[in-house]
């Protein structure tokens, strides 16, 4: 991969509080094999687990996936929340405190395991998506 030009990605962890991917490890050390930078990220099911207990539920499954791949190596790409499915019935402020709630419960993880994450926000075609930045002490961020 890294051969072709490909210097870094992310994989599929998670999906809502149960989907795991089968390809996230064997795509983890594939990456890392190839000396691809690797990151994870999960597919929010917001439209299934909503509210803010939603959030943390799916921030807490994703967290108990990809945490050691996060916390492992040192180097390490932000994990990713993937913001696609329907909205229907949230009101953007509502989505809005889904997904704040879902960065913090995954920043708060990582606190306690040393690791310091910070948020990031973009809009993309006026779909709030979240990624979010880690950083160990020494390291920028």
């Amino acid at each position: 991969m890294r051969s072709s030009g490909i210097t870094f990605a992310w994989t599929k962890a998670t999906e809502g509080t149960g989907g795991g991917q089968t390809y996230f490890t064997g795509n983890e050390a594939n990456a890392r094999a190839a000396g691809v930078l690797i990151g994870a990220y999960h597919y929010a099911r917001y439209d299934l687990h909503t509210g803010t207990n939603g959030a943390i539920a799916e921030a807490n499954y994703f967290w108990s996936v990809a945490k050691d791949y996060i916390t492992g190596s040192g180097a390490y790409l932000m994990p990713m929340l993937d913001v696609e499915a329907s909205p229907a019935g949230y009101t953007p402020a509502a989505l809005g405190q889904w997904i704040n709630q879902w960065c913090n419960t995954i920043s708060n993880n990582a606190y306690a395991t040393g690791l310091r994450i910070k948020q990031l926000s973009t809009l993309a075609l006026a779909t709030p998506t979240i990624s979010t930045v880690a950083s160990r002490s020494g390291f920028p961020g």
